[in-house]
């Protein structure tokens, strides 16, 4: 496994300013992007915020939430990687990095950090 590149400002600037993907735009970009392409795909302090009092009512719109959804599926057949950077307090970027190779996650690698870990 080779180690990632930190992502630079300018492009986590131009990454930051791209509008959200829905489910169809990020199963385009999923099937036509290079390998090592960056896409936000959501954008808060955490993807299963709930409003507070309200535990049925969740912060991102369902849109949002869908895409969440398939993203982590795709983490999960080993297409892509999911990574996390931080924006401001309590603020975060929910990044997904296209894979050069499919790799979907073993029972090793899930004790070392990768794989299925909800859901």
């Amino acid at each position: 496994m080779t180690e990632a590149k930190p992502i630079s400002e300018a492009k986590l600037k131009a990454i930051a300013a791209s509008p959200m993907p829905d489910l169809d735009s990020f199963e385009t970009w999923l099937g036509s992007a290079a390998p090592g392409a960056i896409l936000k795909y959501a954008q808060g302090l955490w993807l299963d915020r709930r409003v507070h009092r309200r535990s049925n009512e969740y912060v991102l719109p369902e849109t949002t939430r869908i895409v969440c959804k398939v993203c982590y599926r795709a983490y999960e057949a080993g297409r892509v990687e999911l990574v996390q950077k931080k924006n401001g307090e309590n603020d975060f970027y929910y990044l997904v990095i296209k894979r050069r190779d499919i790799e979907p996650p073993n029972k090793l690698n899930t004790m070392l950090g990768r794989g299925r870990i909800d859901s």
